[in-house]
Order: C-alpha cells, then sequence, then structure tokens
C-alpha cells in the first residue's frame, strides 16, 4: 500500500467548498461503503446544489470527505496510524467524524471499523451537522442554501443497543401485513438513514384463521392456503371485508387495484396453495437481501405452538416440527434470527412449549449454525425460559405497554426490550395512541437499561403519523446519552422544530406532546363501536383488574378486604391470577358488572375502597344496589398504575346505606368529553400554518391539522349521529373521511383508509342509511357524489328502487333538472359557488322518493383548491440498469376525467428537466416508467398535477428542493432469458420456464394488444415455480374486462428483468380474459 505523507493540522473554522470539493473513497471500498459515499454526495447537492465528485483514495484533493475503515480507505489508515483518528476506540457499528486538515486541504474524516460503521457515520453526519432528519414520513430537509460549510466536528458515536429496530405486526391494514416490494424498499432505505439495523416480522400460522405467507409447510403432500389479510377479505379481529370500489366520500380513488394488500397477496385467486405461498416466500427472501445490503437484520417470528387446524395434528408431532424446519432453512438460508414465540393464547404451562423449541433449536443449528435464536411472547416469564441454551436471547414484546420488563430477571441471558408504541385494544391506531406513552418508554430507558439490555425495538402497525416522532426516538436513543432526551417534551419538541420550525415549538409540542384530544380508544383488534350517542367513556379496551374491596367508616376499625373474584355473578369479565395471591377480576370494559348477593350493610359506613391494578388510564366503579341500573350509592374512580398487577387502594365515599342488597359493581370507562379541546387546538394549528412562510412547514403541518380535525370529527359522529338526519350524517362523515384522505403519506396511513371504511363507513354509516332507506315507500338513490367540473358541477348516481321510472336532481334542496329517465345515472350542472345536491327516485306510480345528498361541492371557477398529490413510498434508491417507477395518487373535488399529472426528473447535476406525461392506471391513480440513461449516477424528481384550473407540485419544495434517488449497482445485472411459448391453454396462461436465473416472472395486462410495460399495466407476479396463470377477469377498477392482451418477463433476485415475451400473433392472446 502507498504511505500518504500528510502535514496534519486539527482546525476549528467552518468554511464552504465548492464543485471541487471532494468525497473519496478507498480503492477497496466495499458496495455499503460506496452507497455511503453516494448517499453522503446526494444529501450534500440537495442542500447546496453543488455537486461534490466521488473519487478513489489516490490524493486528497480540495476539501471534502475522506470515509471508509482503515482497511478500506489508504488515507484514514495513515491518519489513523499517524494518531489522528482512534480505530481503537470504535466498536462494532460505531463511527468517528473528525475535522482535519490535511497538506492545506479541509477534510472530514468518517471512520467506520466496518461498512456499516461507515454508513452511519454519513447518516449521523447528516443529521447532527447539516440538519437533516431522517423519519419514516421521509426526510426532512433545512431549506436550500448557497453556502454549504465543513463543520467543526470531532466525536466518536457508539450505539448502546447493537440491535435498534421496531416490528411492524402483521394482520392489519396499517402495518406490513400490506407492505409490497417498493414498500419494503422505502422502510429499509429509511431505516439505515435512521441507524436502525433491525426489523423483526412476526408471521401468524393459525391465530384467528390467519395463515400468513412468510411461513408454511408442506406435510404428506398437503400445503394449507397462505394468505395476508387484505380489504376483501378482511382480518381474524373483527376486521370486516369490502371492496375497495365501494369505498365513499372520494377514499376508493387512493386504490389502484381490484383489491388492497401486498402485491404477494393479490391476483391469487387461481394459484395452487403452493404457489399463493411461494409468492411470499419470493418476496421474503428479497425483503432479507436487500436488508442484508443495508445495514439491516431481519428476524422472522413464529408461534411454535400454532398452526393451522387443517392438518389436524398438533403442532408439537416430530414430523411438523421437521417440515417446518426445512422450509425455514431451504427458502431463508440468509435469515438473521429466528424469534420463537409462546403464541398468546397459549397458558401458563410453557413445559410442551420448551420441547418443540429445543426440536426447533437442534434441527436449525444443525442445518445453519449460522442462524440466531430469539425466544418472545406477550412477556416471558422466566421459568418458561431458564433451561433453554445460554445463547438463545430473550425478546419479549412487552405485556400490551409502552414500557418493558426489567431484564435482569432473566439473569446473564441477553435481553432485547420492545415497548409497544401504540396497541390495539384501549389505544388507537387511528390518532394518538391513548394510554400508550412516549414518557413511559423513556422512563424505562433511563432506568431499566441492565448489564444484559443489548437491544431496543418495539411493536407498532403505523409508521408515521402519530407514530413518527415515537420511532424517531426508539432509533436515535441509543446513539447519544441519556441526558439528551430525559422525557417526552423534549423529543416532541425536537419534532416539532424539525418538522414545523421553531416558531411552532411552543403550540405544537404542548399539543402533541401527549395531549391531543381524545376521540375513541377503538383498537383494530376489536369490534367497530357504534356511533351511539352515549356518554363519551374512554370505553373500546380493557379498563382495569379488579382485585379485592371493602365496605367500611373511615372513622372506625377497617375490615379485612374481600376477594373481588368471589362475586356471584357476573357479566364480561374473566378471572385471572393475581401476583399478590389468589385471583382478580380481570378482561373488564365498559358496562361489564360483577354482582354480590346479601351484602347486610351498616349504617355507619361511609367508604368503599378497592386495590386495582391497571395499565391504561383505568376507569370508574359504579357501586349500585339490586340492578345494574339500580340506586347509585357511589362512584370509585380507577387511575392507570401503569401495569395490569401493580395494584393500589383507591378509595370514595357512599351513601348511607342499611339492609341486605345484592350489590352490582357496574365498570365504566371515564366520561371524556374533548370537543372544546379539539377546537382550541385546531384555531392554535391554523394561526401557525398561516403564519407559516415556508411550504413544505406548511404541507406538513397541514398533515397534523387533518389528524386534530378527525379526532374532533369523531367526537362529533359519536356523540350526534343519532340524532342528525341523512344530510346531516353524510356531511359530517363525509368531512370526517377527508381528513384521513389527506392525512396518506406512506402505506400505513393508506391502510387507515381501508380500516375507515370497512369498519366505519360500511358499518355505521351505509348500513344505517341502507336501514333508512327499507322503510321508504320509494328507495332513495345511492351513491350521490358531486364532483366539480370547469364549468359547473357532475352528480352521479345508483338507483335502488326496484319499479323506477325516472329522477330528480336537487340543487340546495331546490329541484333543478326534469323528470329524467330511468337509464340516467348521471347529471350536469352549469353553475358555480359552493352547493350540495341531492337526488330523487320516482317510481312507476309517479310517487317521489325522499332526498339523498351528496357532500358540497363547490363548482365551477369556485373551485380555487389544487389536487393533493400522494407519493407512497417515494423511491431513493434505485437499481443501476432497472427502470425508475413512480405511482402518484390525486385527491381532488374535481371529476377524475379533468385531472392529470406530470413528472419531472434530471440526473443529479444536470440543470435541465425533462417532463413525462404520467398514465392514468385507475380512476385518479397516474404512473410512470422511465429507462434512465446508462451514465445516470442518481436523478432529482418531482410531480406537478392539475385538474384544469388549478396546479400543484409534489414534494411542496420543489422544484427547488425535490425528491432525489440515488443509482446503486447491483452484483448481478444480466437478466434472465426471454419465458418463450407463451400461450392460452384451457382459460389459463402459459409459458415455458426460462433459462439462466429466474427467480420469477412478471405478467403486465392492457386492454390494448400493442403497449410498453410497466408500472401502469402491472398485474402481479409469481414465483419461477410457476409457469401458468389464470386472470380473475377484474380491471384495476373491479369493473369486468372483456378483451386483454399479456406479456410476461422473467426476474432474477435482484430486480434484473429480461425483455417481455413480444406477442407476434394478437390472435394468439386476444380472447376473453378468464371470468
Amino acid at each position: 500500500m502507498i504511505r500518504h505523507l500528510f502535514c496534519i493540522c486539527i482546525i476549528f473554522t467552518s468554511i464552504s467548498f465548492g464543485q471541487q470539493a471532494h468525497i473519496i473513497l478507498g480503492k477497496n471500498a466495499s458496495p455499503m461503503e460506496k452507497y455511503s459515499g453516494q448517499e453522503l454526495q446526494r444529501y450534500l447537492y440537495m442542500l447546496g446544489h453543488e455537486l461534490p465528485k466521488v473519487c478513489d483514495d489516490a490524493a486528497v484533493y480540495d476539501g471534502g470527505f475522506v470515509i471508509g475503515t482503515t482497511a478500506s480507505n489508504s488515507i484514514l489508515k495513515s491518519l489513523a496510524d499517524s494518531g489522528f483518528l482512534s480505530p481503537d476506540e470504535l466498536g462494532p457499528q460505531s463511527y468517528q467524524l473528525k475535522k482535519l486538515s490535511v497538506n492545506g486541504h479541509d477534510i472530514i474524516a468518517v471512520l467506520g471499523t466496518e461498512d456499516t460503521g461507515v454508513l452511519y457515520g454519513v447518516y449521523g453526519l447528516l443529521q447532527d451537522y447539516y440538519g437533516i432528519n431522517f423519519y419514516m414520513s421521509g426526510d426532512v430537509l433545512p431549506p436550500q442554501t448557497s453556502l454549504v460549510t465543513l463543520p467543526d466536528v470531532n466525536e466518536i458515536r457508539k450505539p448502546q443497543m447493537y440491535i435498534r429496530g421496531f416490528l411492524p405486526w402483521t394482520n392489519f391494514p396499517q402495518s406490513a401485513t400490506v407492505y409490497s416490494w417498493q414498500d419494503w424498499k422505502y422502510v429499509i432505505d429509511q431505516m439505515a438513514k435512521m441507524r436502525m439495523n433491525f426489523l423483526h416480522i412476526h408471521n401468524y400460522n393459525g391465530e384467528g384463521k390467519h395463515n400468513e405467507m412468510f411461513h408454511n409447510f408442506e406435510l404428506n403432500g398437503y400445503i394449507s392456503r397462505s394468505w395476508m389479510a387484505t380489504a376483501s377479505s378482511g382480518h381474524g379481529w373483527a376486521g370486516p371485508k369490502w371492496n375497495v370500489n365501494e369505498y365513499l366520500f372520494g377514499s376508493s380513488d387512493l386504490f389502484d387495484d381490484y383489491d388492497f394488500g401486498a402485491d404477494c397477496a393479490l391476483h391469487n385467486e387461481k394459484l395452487s396453495n403452493k404457489e399463493v405461498f411461494k409468492k411470499g416466500t419470493n418476496l421474503f427472501k428479497r425483503v432479507i437481501d436487500y436488508a442484508h445490503s443495508r445495514g439491516v437484520k431481519i428476524g422472522l417470528g413464529i408461534d411454535l405452538d400454532k398452526i393451522p387446524a387443517e392438518y389436524n395434528v398438533s403442532a408439537s408431532d416430530t414430523d411438523v416440527i421437521k417440515a417446518r424446519i426445512e422450509q425455514i432453512a431451504t427458502d431463508y438460508p440468509n435469515l438473521d434470527y429466528l424469534i420463537c414465540f409462546q403464541s398468546e393464547t397459549m397458558g401458563s404451562d410453557s413445559t410442551a412449549w420448551q420441547k418443540m423449541f429445543m426440536g426447533w433449536y437442534n434441527g436449525l443449528k444443525a442445518t445453519n449454525p449460522k442462524l440466531k435464536f430469539a425466544v418472545s411472547g406477550w412477556g416471558l416469564k422466566p421459568e418458561s425460559i431458564q433451561s433453554l441454551p445460554p445463547d438463545v436471547i430473550c425478546a419479549p414484546i412487552a405485556p400490551y405497554s409502552a414500557k418493558w420488563p426489567d431484564g435482569s430477571q432473566y439473569g446473564e441471558r441477553e435481553y432485547w426490550a420492545c415497548p409497544w408504541l401504540e396497541r390495539d385494544m384501549a389505544s388507537s391506531e387511528y390518532y394518538y395512541p391513548y394510554n400508550i406513552h412516549l414518557s413511559d418508554t423513556i422512563s424505562c430507558y433511563q432506568s431499566l437499561r441492565t448489564s444484559n439490555t443489548k437491544g431496543l425495538y418495539c411493536l407498532t402497525w403505523r409508521i408515521t403519523d402519530a407514530i413518527d416522532p415515537k420511532l424517531w426516538y426508539i432509533a436515535n436513543a441509543p446513539w447519544y446519552d441519556s441526558a439528551k432526551f430525559t422525557n417526552s417534551e423534549a423529543v416532541y419538541d425536537h419534532y416539532v422544530k424539525s418538522c414545523y420550525g421553531s416558531n411552532a415549538s411552543k403550540l405544537i409540542t404542548s399539543i402533541i406532546n401527549q395531549n391531543e384530544p381524545y376521540a375513541s380508544d377503538f383498537g383494530e383488534c376489536t369490534a367497530t363501536p357504534p356511533f351511539d350517542g352515549d356518554l363519551r367513556y374512554s370505553d373500546s379496551g380493557f379498563l382495569f383488574n379488579l382485585y379485592r374491596f371493602r365496605f367500611y367508616n373511615s372513622n372506625a376499625i377497617i375490615p379485612e378486604f374481600t376477594d373481588a373474584s368471589s362475586y356471584s355473578s357476573q357479566s364480561g369479565t374473566q378471572n385471572a391470577g393475581a401476583n399478590e395471591g389468589g385471583q382478580c377480576v380481570a378482561y373488564i370494559q365498559d358496562k361489564d358488572w360483577v354482582m354480590f348477593s346479601s351484602i347486610n350493610f351498616n349504617s355507619d359506613w361511609n367508604t368503599f375502597q378497592v386495590r386495582a391494578a391497571s395499565a391504561t388510564n383505568g376507569g370508574n366503579i359504579e357501586i349500585r344496589l339490586d340492578s345494574v341500573s339500580g340506586l347509585l350509592i357511589g362512584e370509585g374512580v380507577i387511575s392507570g398504575s401503569g401495569d395490569w398487577q401493580k395494584w393500589d387502594n383507591y378509595s370514595c365515599t357512599i351513601k348511607g346505606t342499611t339492609g341486605t342488597h345484592d350489590v352490582y359493581f357496574v365498570f365504566r370507562g371515564h366520561k371524556i368529553d374533548d370537543r372544546q379541546k379539539a377546537l382550541t387546538q385546531l384555531t392554535a394549528i391554523n394561526n401557525t400554518i398561516e403564519a407559516e412562510t415556508d411550504s413544505s412547514r406548511k404541507a406538513r403541518l397541514e398533515l397534523l391539522r387533518c389528524r386534530i380535525a378527525s379526532e374532533y370529527n369523531h367526537i362529533e359522529l359519536d356523540t350526534g349521529a343519532p340524532s342528525m338526519s341523512v344530510a346531516q350524517f353524510t356531511e359530517k362523515m363525509a368531512e370526517w373521511v377527508n381528513n384521513f384522505n389527506k392525512r396518506v403519506v406512506d402505506i400505513s396511513s393508506l391502510g387507515n383508509i381501508q380500516s375507515v371504511q370497512n369498519r366505519f363507513v360500511q358499518l355505521n354509516y351505509v348500513n344505517k342509511i341502507a336501514e333508512v332507506r327499507s322503510a321508504q315507500n320509494v328507495k332513495m338513490p345511492s351513491h350521490v357524489q358531486a364532483k366539480g367540473t370547469l364549468n359547473g358541477a357532475f352528480i352521479s348516481w345508483k338507483n335502488e328502487e326496484p319499479a323506477i321510472k325516472g329522477f330528480y336532481v336537487y340543487r340546495n334542496g331546490i329541484k333543478v333538472s326534469q323528470l329524467l329517465s330511468k337509464n340516467d345515472i348521471s347529471w350536469d350542472d352549469t353553475i358555480k359557488g359552493k352547493h350540495r345536491y341531492s337526488v330523487t327516485a320516482v317510481n312507476t306510480s309517479g310517487m317521489e322518493s325522499p332526498q339523498f345528498s351528496s357532500p358540497s361541492c363547490y363548482a365551477g371557477s369556485s373551485d380555487t383548491n389544487a389536487p393533493k398529490i400522494i407519493l407512497v413510498s417515494p423511491q431513493s434508491s434505485l437499481a443501476k440498469g432497472q427502470p425508475f417507477e413512480i405511482t402518484v395518487r390525486l385527491l381532488d373535488n374535481r371529476k377524475n376525467e379533468l385531472l392529470n399529472a406530470v413528472l419531472y426528473y434530471r440526473s443529479i447535476g444536470n440543470p435541465d428537466w425533462t417532463a413525462v406525461n404520467m398514465t392514468r392506471r385507475s380512476r385518479a391513480v397516474f404512473c410512470s416508467t422511465v429507462k434512465l440513461p446508462d451514465d445516470t449516477e442518481g436523478i432529482e424528481y418531482y410531480v406537478s398535477a392539475s385538474d384544469g384550473s388549478n396546479n400543484c407540485v409534489f414534494p411542496p419544495s420543489a422544484p427547488q428542493q425535490g425528491l432525489s434517488a440515488i443509482i446503486y449497482v447491483m452484483p448481478d445485472n444480466i437478466a434472465p432469458n426471454v419465458p418463450e411459448n407463451v400461450k392460452f391453454s384451457k382459460g389459463r396462461l402459459i409459458w415455458n420456464a426460462s433459462s439462466g436465473d429466474v427467480f420469477g416472472y412478471k405478467i403486465y395486462r392492457s386492454r390494448k394488444a400493442s403497449f410498453e410495460i410497466g408500472c401502469v399495466n402491472y398485474l402481479t407476479f409469481v414465483d419461477a415455480f410457476t409457469t401458468s396463470f389464470a386472470d380473475n377477469g377484474l380491471d384495476f377498477d373491479s369493473t369486468r374486462i372483456d378483451t386483454c392482451f399479456y406479456k410476461i418477463t422473467a426476474v432474477d433476485r435482484f430486480g434484473n428483468e429480461s425483455a417481455p415475451f413480444q406477442i407476434v400473433n394478437n390472435s394468439s392472446i386476444n380472447q376473453n380474459c378468464v371470468q
């Protein structure tokens, strides 16, 4: 190796660098180090539009950055040998940043002992010294400047936890259940930027009839049907199914296929069980490989004691264990961790589970000794894992809490803490995660980092919205001294200053710091609560556990407690063990009760006392005589104690009572009405938006405004829906849903649209309107919708009247149309202004139905609102030689036919933009596929949209500061050969297997015989195992498709795609799609 001779001195001034600044990599730089250099180059360019040059370590050219390890970069080795850098002080994943002057040139050294340390050093430098904050919702860059400086820096950063990450629990639409390939890529890229390195995916096999797609097994020639929950399937925790194309109030415009779910879960109707499962493993293999390229390790979680019932055999059967082991070993040789769960319903006896675990452990260690094992569950009793091998990690999810158990109870066994960021009951996946507070997590991190605590990850479903700052804390806390973020206010204030600006700090921090209005603590694993107009209680989850109680005179000798579990009868509750001995009354929800018969009251009793515990906010106990609605003699208030087994005494006064009575304890949630609180916060947010001049901050503040507004809407609906007219109910529902639509920024917030529609819109709105319609002599129409046009409004509807003669259209209650024919289902109005349209049906007897109204509509030139552009999982890295693909969704008041979108892109450093008109895929979803020149190293891009007269761009800071993506080199860029002999046979599309490194096939479909393949006509993929496919006959908007044409390509595991099979004779494909 050539030794470099330098004159080196440490300097302490900030200087700017120009286009001649360099990013110096070692000649032996690894792919991850090269990626690190590209990331540094692109972000510095985005900050100042000056493009540093990336070069090797032949010499120090001008000022700049020298990055790598002492093994890969000779300059860094010489600096270390000379004592100016300290590699011996670094450990795994750690890095050193130091500003030096070398031969008169100012540099910043970014040194790691391994390539992941180099990557984290670059992102740490960008975050801590250039003001770029990385979140799951995207990157937040400071305003662009013409002067980018080399900051004074001299620091070593070592993570306090070598495992840092999260568990986006699969089963609900807000989570990894619906991730497609581009979503996985985006999540993993953002994880790396946030310096997280662990992604845990739990796979259900039998719980709630879920049999998810990343683990399955074949036994005696049979393999069960794998599936991921989609909109049309619903999920097994009271999640109803519905068709996305039936979604109301603009939500259907957000979806680009006949169903919503992961790409491995769609278009599987006519694939065999094995072919479906192969799609799941195909995707997960790619996830594992891609995660490793970004320094992220993958853990697959499996409930060992659960398998689908149709196997008709126990999960402990040796053949079952052998088959399951074989699947993991064969499909996932590069898996990092197998997380073995004690299932949620396993019970207290772990003997059988321990025996199963050892079968798994010994079997997989024999085939894949590098695979590491961890055990998990909903809390773990130390005795249940005490006998396991010492290298097995203890990684339990906390018992439904933002806090985690003390790891010292597991002795010297390695322990990973896993708090919940939100909960699927008695919390919320819609709003702020009530009862699951960041302050509790911070408190644990401050006080419970025992010597064996080596990992910190968290359970969540959403990864943005109200979870965004919490996930940022999980990522960042291990990198800094614990004094940096000592409380939740400090974390939320940092988030506010980053996302909304310093001027917003005082007002906005006080809102999002665990102080948002209470809307509903409905959780995704519980039944959909009705809008019933009842007094508002925190009523959708468990309230508290009741251990003991007593009545007494506070001025006399206090008697012993009575066990609450000794009740005479009950409704809704269950008994559970109590850590102080005996049993407690548990699983208490709003309106449950227990009754104690024949209690003989002393006239001097004035006090009621209970011993209770709550991991939530607790609730109330109404003390009633002789019936659940009997005389109320007292009401006790139970507050949160922090855990279901952390007992405290709570007392209240009671009315003087005599005689013998049956006593009912009726359990209620706390009474809450936060309407005024929500209005006050909305005023503060609106004032902040009005005062803000930066377009990006305004857009982020608008997202927050929509969240608080949707909380307010929910309160209004829950308290007022029973007394609302149909028109009022429709208007309020539309306003509520519209606030959810506008909150979509990523795949998890898009999943929330599915939940709101499948649950509340379908069950609470559509079913209620159907009840009203069923009582009508003439049935009013449904799906009345008014959309703006350039000159007025377009009104459409569906008929529900069997004896239909025609329809009338009303504007603001006044009839404005003649009697339309029974075949008319739309009408155009020429007008401007804000109007509410309604439609009536007229039957053959001349009788007219009641009016059914649309939400209000801005007509013609009165509509001055531009479309909202939604880009889910934007590309931030592209494989060299593969096309750049982008899909955007537009939300707007006007007809979809008036909408259009344009993609602008340019190579980084190029001043000229290329514009591409995006193609409509479905309704208001637009796509583009762009083949980039071979020499492209990175791109900037943004999207503009119009509704005919109102225009907007995304991101809002574009074109001055758009989005960007770098081009990385894959280990292999040779595509497989083209599939051959593609034809139809017996209603199936079949082909010959391609030669080469085939990993799978992509299928494209169009109504046109001649088409170019791309995301606009991409249908689905199948694994290389599969060489036939039958379509379901549904177009992307769920309408029947008669004639269609297909093209098929072969892809390898790196995504390199062959040319499509060219259709020589269209008539060979020109036939009806399989119905």
